[in-house]
């Protein structure tokens, strides 16, 4: 289902996320779309539903128990919504952006803000897990629109901003490994054409 208002806080412990996930379920009729472990020892949730209810569910989660950081998006964009819940895409333009934050719901914001002011296309979002606690996001569009996305999500950020890189005229081998997914595990073996073997 298409929530229009969705809201996701970033716990330093399980124990906190569980009984303020119970809460927030308890005071809304919202949906926890995902909630779970990511590093270093957080805990993440994700909330849906009406502009009325999230907030409503939202602003009663933050007097449970302490957040690491929070952000809850009234109107949220569809293609930040869909990546935010896994959605990942090829990069189909020559310009790819890197953000990374020091915690989920900073990119989750940063996005947001990026994709309203610049037409770009949101690759993949990836949260903590996995990450020591980072999370980052990929955006592909045209040089310029990149680089918009870029600034606006940073200047949004500011705080939680780690790094955000430019790779103008991104290798056609990397787009195709990276549109596979950025995890290392599961990352598939590539051997360009042309590229140089060691003769045995």
């Amino acid at each position: 289902m298409d929530y229009p208002a969705l809201a996701l806080l970033e716990f330093d412990g399980i124990a906190s996320g569980l009984k303020t996930a119970d809460a927030m379920l308890k005071q809304s009729p919202i949906a926890v779309l995902k909630c779970g472990t990511v590093h270093p020892g957080n805990y993440l949730v994700m909330i849906g539903g009406t502009v009325g209810s999230c907030q409503e569910a939202y602003q009663h989660g933050l007097n449970i128990c302490p957040v690491v950081d929070s952000i809850f998006l009234p109107d949220i964009d569809k293609t930040v919504r869909g990546a935010a819940l896994g959605n990942t895409m090829k990069p189909k333009h020559d310009a790819l952006g890197i953000l990374e934050t020091s915690t989920s719901p900073a990119i989750l914001h940063a996005c947001d803000i990026a994709i309203k002011y610049a037409p770009v296309d949101i690759c993949e979002i990836r949260y903590a897990d996995d990450l020591g606690g980072k999370a980052f996001a990929l955006f592909s569009g045209a040089l310029t629109d990149v680089e918009a996305a870029l600034q606006y999500g940073s200047s949004a950020i500011e705080s939680q901003l780690l790094r955000n890189e430019l790779i103008p005229l991104l290798d056609e081998n990397l787009s195709k490994l990276v549109a596979s997914g950025t995890g290392f595990a599961s990352c598939k073996l590539s051997t360009p054409a042309g590229a140089e073997k060691a003769e045995l």
